[in-house]
């Protein structure tokens, strides 16, 4: 990884701990992500009928579906930094 402000390539303990340090916030990112999921409408509450409401009720099940997937993907990075971390700092 590059140091942004100095171009310098970072090595070791530094990238190590830019690593967890990445991971940490990853991991604060989807819990709140989650944690504003848990607020979503989860039934179609309009009043709507036929056509309106079936296409609403599909919204928010494809809202659903996606952010469940982006709560993964950033569980997935997440542990991949932490898993980076590690390996950076046994190699310092």
């Amino acid at each position: 990884m590059h140091d942004l402000l100095t171009g310098n390539l970072l090595t070791g303990k530094a990238l190590a701990a830019e690593l967890a340090a990445s991971a940490r916030e990853l991991d604060a990112l989807r819990a709140r992500v989650e944690q504003q999921c848990e607020s979503l409408p989860t039934v179609e509450t309009s009043g709507w009928n036929g056509p309106a409401s079936w296409a609403c009720q599909l919204s928010l099940a494809l809202l659903h579906r996606q952010t469940q997937a982006a709560t993964e993907l950033l569980r997935c990075a997440a542990d991949l930094s932490a898993a980076a971390a590690f390996e950076a700092g046994q190699n310092a």
